[in-house]
C-alpha cells in the first residue's frame, strides 16, 4: 500500500513539473512573439518622430520668407539646352488654415546657341491648408507651413525678353489658376514647395489659352 502511494505521488509530481515547464515555455513564446511584433512598431514610430522633427511639424510658424530655385530644362545635344527658375517670396498665415503668398519669379532658358529667353513675373496667391486644423486638434502639427494645400493664384508677367528678331509677341500675359500642392519645411532653413493645376492665360496670342501649370521649388526658408 505504501509503495502504491509513493508511486502515485511520484507520477503526480512528474506530471505537475512537466505542466509547469510547458507553461513557462508558452509564456516565453508569447513574450517573444509580442517582442517581435513590437520591434517594427517601435521602428516605425521612431521614423515618424524623426520625420516630423525634420519637417518641423510641431514648430509654430506664421511667416515664411523663401528663396528657391529649380532647373527647368536640359538636353543632350551638341550645344546645351538648359534653364532655371527662382523665386523670392513671403508667405503669411492669416489663420491657421489660410495664408497669403506674395512672390517674384525670374527665369532664364537657352536653346543651344539659337535662342535665349528671360522673364520676371509677380505672383499673388491665397492658400488653404485643408487638413491643418484637424492635425492641430489631433496634436499632430502646430500652426505652420508643412502641409497640403489648395491655391488660387494670379501670376503677372512684368518683363520678358528673347533673342528672336523681331522679338516674339505675346510674352506679356497674366495667368489665373487653381492648384493642389504640398509644402514641407526641410529642417530649420529649408523648404520644398510643389503644386500643379489648371489655369487660363490672359492677353496671350496662344490659340489654346487654357493649360496646366506645374511648379517645384527647393530652397532656403526663414
Amino acid at each position: 500500500m505504501n509503495r502504491l502511494l509513493l508511486f502515485s505521488i511520484a507520477i503526480l509530481s512528474l506530471i505537475a513539473s512537466k505542466s509547469v515547464s510547458q507553461s513557462a515555455d508558452s509564456t516565453r513564446l508569447v513574450y517573444s512573439e509580442e517582442a517581435a511584433s513590437q520591434q517594427p512598431q517601435h521602428g516605425t514610430k521612431r521614423f515618424k518622430m524623426l520625420y516630423n522633427r525634420f519637417i518641423r511639424a510641431q514648430i509654430e510658424e506664421k511667416t515664411l520668407i523663401k528663396l528657391g530655385v529649380m532647373p527647368t530644362g536640359f538636353g543632350a545635344t551638341p550645344d546645351p539646352i538648359w534653364g532655371f527658375r527662382n523665386e523670392i517670396a513671403v508667405e503669411q498665415k492669416l489663420t491657421s488654415a489660410f495664408s497669403l503668398l506674395i512672390s517674384a519669379h525670374s527665369s532664364y532658358s537657352r536653346l543651344a546657341k539659337t535662342f535665349d529667353e528671360a522673364s520676371i513675373s509677380g505672383e499673388v496667391a491665397g492658400r488653404w491648408y485643408f487638413v491643418m486644423n484637424r492635425r492641430i486638434r489631433q496634436g499632430k502639427s502646430a500652426n505652420n507651413f508643412s502641409g497640403q494645400y489648395v491655391t488660387m493664384q494670379l501670376i503677372k508677367s512684368l518683363w520678358a525678353s528673347n533673342s528672336l528678331e523681331p522679338p516674339a509677341s505675346g510674352l506679356t500675359h497674366s495667368w489665373v489658376g487653381f492648384g493642389l500642392g504640398t509644402q514641407r519645411r526641410l529642417s530649420r532653413f529649408g523648404y520644398l514647395d510643389a503644386n500643379i493645376g489648371p489655369g487660363y492665360t490672359i492677353r496671350s496670342l496662344n490659340p489654346m489659352p487654357v493649360g496646366i501649370r506645374a511648379s517645384i521649388l527647393v530652397g532656403f526658408g526663414l
